[in-house]
């Protein structure tokens, strides 16, 4: 997990909240475990710094809302494009004022989707015709989202993955629906790499 400096939240409402702005500010933000999945690429740095003066190139995705600690109060979760078809995924939660990274993960992404509660990734498989699905959940014990359950299931065949769609440098922004699926990334044949908050 990670305090997010510079960033207030005004009754606790992260929907306030400028994603753009969000994502410049966790640039600097100390992580309380290092897991080595909250560092960004040199390229991705540079982008997500340039997003205001060149927004076409902006990796920082459309943000989405959902109580995932079930305290009454929406998380924001955030996509961060990054090269070779990774996706970061990041959730922060409204915390004393201020703003906490409570999960930090990437992979090369088909979807996030969030499942009342959860956040559940899937990702290609190394193996033909499988695919990995993670579910994340909120740990009261850790303060943190954790992988809570992994999978590895067989895919249609005809299935092809959605592209990562831009944000813009503004602060409207789309909101999903319950059990929306979200399109994140594309699928790449590699490894499912989890983080740890």
């Amino acid at each position: 997990t990670a305090k997010i400096p510079g960033i207030r939240v005004t009754g606790g409402d992260v929907r306030r909240l400028d994603p753009v702005t969000v994502a410049q500010a966790g640039l600097k933000a100390k992580t309380d475990r290092d897991s080595g999945l909250d560092e960004l690429p040199d390229g991705t740095v540079r982008q997500i710094k340039a997003c205001r003066t060149a927004p076409d190139d902006c990796p920082v995705l459309p943000p989405y809302y959902r109580d995932l600690t079930g305290d009454g109060r929406d998380e924001l979760v955030l996509g961060i494009r990054m090269p070779d078809q990774q996706l970061a995924v990041r959730v922060y939660m409204p915390d004393g004022g201020g703003l906490t990274r409570i999960m930090s993960t990437y992979d090369a992404v088909i979807s996030v989707e969030l499942a009342g509660r959860d956040l559940i990734m899937r990702a290609p498989s190394v193996i033909p015709g499988y695919e990995y699905r993670t579910a994340w959940s909120w740990d009261d014990r850790q303060r943190a989202m954790l992988p809570t359950r992994d999978e590895i299931l067989r895919t249609p065949e005809h299935r092809k993955a959605p592209r990562p769609k831009r944000t813009s440098t503004g602060t409207s922004t789309p909101t999903p629906s319950a059990d929306t699926t979200a399109g994140p990334g594309t699928p790449t044949p590699s490894g499912s790499a989890t983080g740890t908050p």
